[in-house]
């Protein structure tokens, strides 16, 4: 009788969703320094050796966390033109970094140590720039852009930079900055280069 009023094991992607959905609560209500991997499992409701079977190490599991709430805090924007989509972008990126979870995410990807980490974080750097990449698809297919252009390149410019000013505390970028950094980037600061 007891066995049935036990909850059923959760498995697969419920588990990690729980698990993510932990960590980034025990981000904000105890900072990146007093997250504890018992403190994680406990809130998800998780063994502890679920946890470390995944992500082996806490920077793993944080980095992962901090791709998540990323990826839906700032969501890909579609406002019809390149330049709308970037200044779209460069705001939702820097409000994220600067909100309370965004700020200790970006703490804990710059931080990372272990070889477990600096995978991580790789692997958190090229999944911002790949969730952006529809942008630049998005701007190729209205003729926005240039063929010989590296997207790879603008969006490291782009992303780059917001998060460069929220490292060093530069101010919060409102429409009128996140424009001019667009317009910057879009445009170039000088005449064109000869013989490169």
């Amino acid at each position: 009788m007891a066995d049935q009023q036990r909850q059923p094991r959760r498995r697969g992607e419920t588990v990690r969703r729980a698990v993510l959905d932990a960590a980034a609560a025990e981000l904000t209500a105890a900072g990146v320094e007093h997250v504890t991997i018992a403190g994680v499992a406990a809130r998800a409701g998780v063994h502890e050796t679920s946890i470390y079977r995944r992500w082996v190490t806490k920077e793993a599991l944080l980095l992962e966390t901090a791709q998540e709430q990323t990826a839906g805090a700032v969501p890909q924007p579609d406002t019809g033109s390149l330049r709308g989509d970037l200044v779209a972008l460069v705001l939702s990126l820097d409000a994220f970094l600067r909100s309370p979870i965004g700020g200790a995410l970006l703490r804990v990807a710059l931080t990372a140590s272990t070889a477990d980490g600096a995978t991580a974080r790789e692997t958190f750097w090229l999944d911002r720039l790949s969730n952006s990449g529809g942008i630049i698809d998005n701007a190729r297919s209205r003729g926005e852009i240039r063929p010989a252009v590296d997207p790879d390149l603008l969006m490291q410019a782009v992303v780059g930079s917001v998060h460069l000013g929220a490292i060093f505390g530069g101010r919060p970028l409102d429409r009128a900055g996140a424009a001019r950094l667009v317009d910057l980037l879009l445009t170039g600061a000088g005449e064109p280069a000869t013989g490169l």
